[in-house]
Formats: structure tokens, C-alpha cells, sequence
């Protein structure tokens, strides 16, 4: 149970190590949604080899479900980034839900969890894209 703003919240978390079809994330977050009782279901695959090439790192459905992935299968070193953007969207999410069905809520967490959310985002990138540039030179050097 998350507490946000005073009103408890639940955000449904599926972790998974092995490869789901979109409509079987989708069936099963529904199935996670509503069997907790949630507002939003949070799918974490282990690694982008666990989604379809479509799916991606980080995709939203319904406006409730957002599946990423954490790792390339071989270096998992932006798992626990990845999970706390993921989360971060998550959270941020919900408390627009309740600002759109007239549920008390405080507009500056909105605006903060928002600005959070993107400086993570960018942060990933930035170091996303320093790591390729590593792994560039590193394969140059070796040839």
C-alpha cells in the first residue's frame, strides 16, 4: 500500500524473469490491477529479451500499466535507475488519476513527482548515451 497525499493508493507490481506476449502483460496486469485492488500496475521484466521488440524499455497501456525492462540481459547496472523512473512514473500517474476524478491532491506533489520523473529520465539518458560512447571507444581500442 502507498500513501500518497493521505490517501491510500495502491500500485500493483508484477516482477518478471521470462518472455510475456503484449496481450499477456496486458491479461496480467488486469488480472494484478484487480486482484489488489490497485490504481496502476507497475510490470518489471528483468531483462528487454522478457518483451517483444515493440514493447520496449518503457511503454505505458490503458493510461494504467506500464511495463520496463531493466537490463539488456547482460549488464544490469541501470536496474535500480530504471526501476525508480518506472516507479516514479507510476506514482505520478495515480495522483493524476485523482486529480481528474475530483480526489483531494496537492498540484505542487503532481508538478514535483513530474519534474522528478524527468530529471531521472534525462539523467538516464545522459548516462545511457556516455556508456555507449565507452563501449564505442573501448572496441575501437581492441581492434
Amino acid at each position: 500500500m502507498i500513501d500518497l497525499n493521505g490517501t491510500p493508493t495502491k500500485i500493483s507490481v508484477e516482477a518478471k524473469d521470462s518472455y510475456y506476449s503484449q496481450p499477456k502483460i496486458e491479461e496480467e496486469m488486469e488480472e494484478a490491477i484487480e486482484n489488489r485492488g490497485a490504481s496502476y500496475g507497475l510490470f518489471v521484466a528483468r531483462s528487454i529479451d522478457n518483451v517483444p521488440n515493440h514493447v520496449g524499455w518503457f511503454n505505458e497501456y490503458n493510461q494504467n500499466q506500464l511495463v520496463i525492462a531493466l537490463s539488456d540481459g547482460e549488464d544490469e547496472a541501470m536496474a535500480h535507475e530504471l526501476l525508480n523512473i518506472g516507479y516514479k512514473w507510476a506514482r505520478m500517474r495515480v495522483l493524476e488519476q485523482q486529480a481528474m476524478t475530483g480526489d483531494e491532491f496537492d498540484s505542487s506533489a503532481i508538478r514535483e513527482e513530474i519534474d522528478s520523473a524527468e530529471r531521472n529520465l534525462k539523467s538516464f539518458q545522459n548516462i545511457k548515451r556516455k556508456c555507449t560512447s565507452i563501449r564505442g571507444t573501448a572496441d575501437e581500442i581492441e581492434e
